[in-house]
């Protein structure tokens, strides 16, 4: 004879013939029946900066995402954690150029998923500087780096300081105005900027903008841009004519509403699908999705303080220095600047640390503005091995620093990399 118990749960008690030969067989039903795992993440990460990952889970024919759901209890781990490291969220981040896999895992279920990922470390360089020194009366703004072709032009004036700042009238509709194609065959760049003062255009139109690159079309509407709009705490950028029916990007996580003493670094990362977006020298917000190359912008416009459509207005503002870079700044990159402030630029020099001992820890420190570098050590400087120290350098006291427990009394190495 055969019994059927139905909605039995994990426990339930059951009453066996006397005397008699039972088999029991046990079903299971309404758990995950998963026969596949899927793991997806771009095949190609920028040295410092982070993506997301995501699990798909297989079933009955179907693909489901189980990336955000804790019930399915994903692990990620990297095969080579000197290239990338991986979260318990599964946050990818590149830490220096090589090849290496991601592996999420299923253990309940025993199943896996393997991506390989790629590490490239774009050279980033700055390429503009715009310190606006100008004696007050100039009309242009030099660009010390890329030099005259690149300066920057006031058509309907502005107010240089003496002192390196330049202040705008929205009553005036004043505006920088930089060479078409200033970002123009970069894979990536970052935009810096230090503003002074934000107070707001008449009435405070939702539409103003600090910087706007891009074109606009015959009938006044941008297209092909990048634009940071700052009462709307907003970055985008376009491929599309209108503009606003393709944007990618979106708001920041916090309203930057009317400030001071601004310090913003914008880090357009199409190869990575970024916007990372840092406030003060801390990253506040990262936009996904982004496929549009900076490319597409070719020789348009590159307004600092004037929006691509006609229609918008214009913003009362000072800023003290804007910096264009070919490539990522890195966090802990724009951590110094945001630290050394609009005099001082980072360094390409080779690194020269220090050492001192304070109880138990060995503290290693370097200047500032030698920023992005990580901490390696080895046991033995004939077989080499090295291997990145966990932890992240910290700005203490004006410079980085970072502290190495002694605990093993052998002979350990340290050497610093980027």
């Amino acid at each position: 004879m055969t019994y059927y118990i139905s909605k039995a749960g994990t426990n339930f008690t059951l009453t066996l013939p006397a005397n008699s030969l039972s088999v029991i067989r046990l079903g299971a039903d309404g758990i995950n029946h998963y026969t596949n795992l899927s793991l997806q993440l771009p095949p190609l990460i920028t040295n410092g900066f982070t993506v997301a990952s995501t699990v798909l889970g297989r079933q009955l024919g179907t693909w489901a995402n189980l990336t955000a759901n804790t019930n399915h209890a994903i692990v990620w781990s990297s095969a080579n954690t000197n290239v990338v490291t991986v979260d318990i969220a599964g946050k990818v981040t590149g830490v220096a150029s090589g090849a290496t896999s991601i592996i999420a895992s299923y253990p309940a279920l025993g199943l896996s998923a393997t991506q390989a990922v790629q590490v490239v470390c774009f050279p980033t360089t700055l390429v503009h500087r715009y310190s606006f020194s100008e004696s007050n009366g100039s009309t242009t703004a030099a660009d010390s780096i890329g030099g005259p072709v690149w300066a920057g032009t006031l058509p309907n004036g502005g107010t240089f300081s003496g002192t390196g700042l330049l202040s705008f009238s929205s009553a005036s509709q004043q505006f920088l105005n930089l060479p078409g194609g200033v970002l123009s065959n970069y894979a990536a760049a970052t935009i810096e900027m230090w503003v002074t003062s934000i107070s707001g255009a008449t009435g405070s139109p939702p539409f103003v903008y600090l910087f706007a690159f891009g074109d606009t079309d015959g009938s006044g509407a941008g297209y092909d841009y990048i634009l940071f709009n700052p009462n709307l705490a907003r970055t985008t950028i376009s491929g599309t004519d209108p503009g606003y029916y393709g944007e990618r990007g979106g708001n920041l996580a916090s309203s930057l509403g009317l400030t001071d003493n601004l310090h913003l670094a914008c880090v357009f990362d199409s190869p990575a699908g970024v916007i990372n977006v840092y406030t003060n020298g801390v990253l506040t917000t990262v936009l996904s999705g982004i496929t549009y190359p900076l490319s597409m912008f070719g020789n348009g416009f590159a307004y600092v303080g004037r929006s691509l459509y006609t229609a918008d207005a214009y913003l009362d503002w000072t800023i003290n220095e804007l910096r264009i870079y070919n490539g990522p700044l890195s966090a802990a990159e724009i951590a110094a600047t945001d630290s050394m402030g609009p005099n001082q630029l980072l360094s390409t020099a080779s690194p020269t640390a220090r050492a001192a001992t304070s109880g138990n820890l060995l503290a290693l420190s370097w200047p500032l503005a030698l920023a992005g570098y990580t901490v390696w050590m080895s046991t033995n400087l004939t077989l080499g091995n090295w291997t990145s120290m966990t932890g992240t350098p910290l700005i203490i006291g004006g410079q980085w620093q970072f502290a190495v427990p002694m605990t093993n009394m052998s002979p350990q190495f340290y050497r610093m990399q980027k």
